[in-house]
């Protein structure tokens, strides 16, 4: 099993001389390198007290996993009262408070926007998704769009420089759209901790990856929505395995069932997933918000990820929630290949075969997606793919014989 590769920490690399009032002081590091470690034990001490303090973070399973550390703790009930008040002996008790962008933003609306001005330091972590839920709509015109208030409030923070913003992602790029003064902290990621994968491979349908699937392998699968999230679910669970599926707690429309909501609670607990799962999926919602960690135990160690999202962002993120090597990434690229299964290759395909084989595959001919594609044109594609698609006669049949080039 893999562990990954580099010696350093970015606890280890991380200079916080160069931390500036008046800037977003951005931390690019990779998945893996040590970057809640970084904010617990480098950053949040720098604070006169933990109090002073804040840790913030994208969704409420990240806040319930992040808990769970001895150094954090949830705010209590009058916390944001407190904290208003400048009440400098909060009930803390010495442990550094971790909560929501969502929750902070409904306490800057309820308190202020100068509520953050009570802070030292302010960490912000993957707070790419800052940015893009405040870009989401909302059903109701006229209810508060706490992520928006959340963004408000922490540019307002930067620009006044009272606190000290620190903020720590993989993928910075999103950041940009905040129109505040950023600094990129220099760090030295010659050495830096970071997880691999011995193949990435591009396939251009979902279906001919999820084909790809062998059972006994162990994984995750990442896709946006819980639509076809739950389609993918049902087409594997056809197929013999027996995956779990997790999403947000407040989706009223999906409601987890008792399962999966004790499926989860273990995932957060024991970061992993419970051993009777073979393949975990899960969508945008807890795609930086969850750890699963490999062990020597086969049943607790993935084989192969599935990132069914072209944007990079999502891809590194929803990667990243596996804190390990892998033999195989896939990475959805519509223009990307087609992955054949096993029982289909070195054997003799009529052209029947081949029909079936590009239904199976959800090969389509245009971008309506209405008709599959064409047998002529998949030995084309097969053969762009990586593969060699051999034309031949036997018995006065058009064969056909796909192999791996």
């Amino acid at each position: 099993m893999g562990e990954g590769v580099g010696e350093l920490y970015l606890s280890q690399v991380l200079d916080t001389s160069y931390f500036e009032k008046g800037f977003f002081n951005v931390i690019d590091a990779p998945c893996g390198s040590g970057k809640t470690t970084a904010a617990i034990e480098k950053i949040a001490p720098m604070a006169s007290s933990f109090d002073r303090a804040i840790y913030l973070i994208d969704t409420k399973l990240g806040k319930d996993r992040l808990s769970k550390e001895e150094k954090l703790t949830i705010p209590y009930k009058e916390y944001a009262n407190d904290v208003s008040k400048h009440f400098f002996a909060l009930e803390n008790e010495g442990k550094l408070c971790v909560t929501t962008y969502a929750q902070f933003g409904l306490w800057c609306y309820r308190w202020g926007m100068e509520f953050p001005d009570y802070f030292e330091y302010i960490i912000c972590d993957e707070p790419q998704n800052l940015v893009n839920f405040s870009e989401i709509g909302q059903k109701d015109p006229e209810a508060i769009h706490v992520h928006r208030c959340a963004r408000i409030a922490i540019c307002r923070a930067v620009r006044n420089g009272l606190s000290c913003v620190v903020g720590i992602t993989a993928t910075s790029e999103p950041l940009k759209k905040l129109g505040i003064p950023m600094k990129t902290i220099p760090i030295d990621k010659t050495n830096l901790h970071h997880y691999t994968e011995k193949q990435v491979n591009s396939y251009a349908s979902i279906q001919s990856a999820l084909e790809n699937i062998q059972i006994g392998q162990r994984g995750g699968i990442y896709i946006k929505h819980i639509k076809p999230l739950k389609k993918a679910e049902e087409f594997l669970r056809a197929r013999g395995h027996n995956p779990l599926m997790l999403w947000s707690l407040s989706n009223e429309d999906h409601p987890l069932s008792e399962e999966q909501l004790k499926a989860r609670e273990f995932l957060i607990t024991e970061e992993r997933i419970p051993p009777e799962y073979d393949i975990f999926l899960f969508n945008a919602t807890a795609e930086t918000s969850i750890n699963i960690r490999p062990s020597k135990e086969k049943d607790f160690r993935w084989d192969f990820f599935i990132a069914h999202n072209a944007n990079e962002t999502s891809i590194t993120q929803s990667r990243g929630r596996y804190r390990g090597d892998l033999d195989a990434l896939y990475v959805y690229d519509k223009s990307g290949a087609v992955i054949v299964p096993d029982d289909c290759l070195n054997r003799n395909l009529s052209y029947h075969d081949m029909v079936q084989l590009s239904k199976r595959l959800d090969l389509k001919k245009d971008k309506k997606r209405k008709h599959s594609l064409s047998v002529p044109d998949m030995v084309i594609l097969l053969n762009d793919s990586g593969y060699n698609c051999e034309v031949k006669w036997v018995n006065r049949r058009k064969t056909f014989v796909i192999t791996k080039a």
